[in-house]
């Protein structure tokens, strides 16, 4: 238990820079004292733009200004000067996911300076997390104390014990991941009975742009992942589920593996023991295809 008790005294139990100016403020969804400090941050002139990694697909500005209309951080009249300096993400699903989408974000918007709103129990990971990916990017921890809650009387809170020390094996699990290589490796001979075919799916507009191009060189999340997804038979449902939910119908393409550059296809796992999917590094050229089909 040692170490969980020096996790504890690792949550930061104030804000201990709460003066020093940023390029830009970066909220990790997950309650509504993060934005609501994330805004507040923003109006104290404590930056000129924010960041929300993690906004739900069905979240939009207008829905986020509503919120913090109704809380009374923001006025109506603020929306229209608010908008051109917020940005929002919708990829992540996990701390990890929002450290790769706010990496993506500070790149492309050449930040190197942001203070970083998530809740204080939450803050280790998240900054290990961060750290890894931006490591010349100077981070401000801002934490967030949901309800009062405190590391210096974390015991006195129903259920914190389970949440901190959940906490603490996540931590513990990303920094394992941080130090353990991701099982990446090429299509191999052994490999290429199970993978006569693989699959990606795109929207009706990227299809359409497909068959006119002639090549495919991938969606926004494949640009910035650096490699186009693809799934198996069996992974397609899911990715679908995930990532293009709202979108209906969309086209399902099985692809010959055969047709791609050598080299192009690899299996890849997230994490070490994690679910392996194909990833194409490079384009994808229509006589790659072998069939279509609309699918709801």
């Amino acid at each position: 238990m040692g170490g969980f008790g020096v996790f504890i005294f690792a949550i930061p139990r104030h804000v201990e820079d709460n003066h020093t100016n940023t390029q830009a403020i970066v909220v990790l969804t997950g309650g509504r004292e993060r934005l609501k400090t994330g805004y507040q941050l923003l109006k104290d002139n404590r930056a000129h733009m924010i960041f929300i990694s993690g906004v739900h697909p069905e979240e939009n500005l207008k829905s986020l200004f509503k919120l913090l209309e109704t809380s009374g951080v923001i006025a109506r009249e603020e929306r229209k000067p608010l908008t051109p300096v917020t940005h929002l993400g919708f990829d992540a699903e996990n701390t990890k996911e929002n450290a790769e989408e706010t990496a993506a974000w500070v790149k492309k918007n050449k930040v190197t300076s942001l203070r970083l709103v998530t809740a204080a129990y939450h803050m280790p990971r998240s900054l290990l997390e961060l750290h890894r990916l931006l490591p010349q990017t100077t981070i401000i921890p801002h934490p967030v104390f949901p309800n009062g809650f405190t590391p210096l009387r974390w015991w006195r809170y129903e259920g914190a014990f389970s949440l901190i020390f959940s906490e603490y094996n996540k931590f513990l699990w990303a920094f394992m991941r941080m130090h353990v290589p991701f099982e990446t490796h090429p299509l191999t001979s052994e490999r290429e009975p199970l993978m006569n075919q693989i699959y990606k799916i795109l929207t009706r507009e990227e299809w359409q742009k497909f068959q006119k191009e002639g090549v495919f060189y991938g969606s926004s999340l494949d640009l910035k992942d650096g490699f186009m997804h693809c799934a198996l038979e069996d992974q397609y449902p899911k990715i679908r589920e995930k990532f293009l939910k709202n979108q209906s119908p969309v086209i399902l393409l099985s692809i010959d593996p055969k047709k791609l550059p050598e080299g192009a296809l690899k299996i890849e796992a997230n994490k070490p023991g994690g679910t392996e999917y194909p990833h194409l590094y490079g384009s994808l050229p229509l006589d790659a295809v072998i069939s279509w089909k609309a699918i709801s």
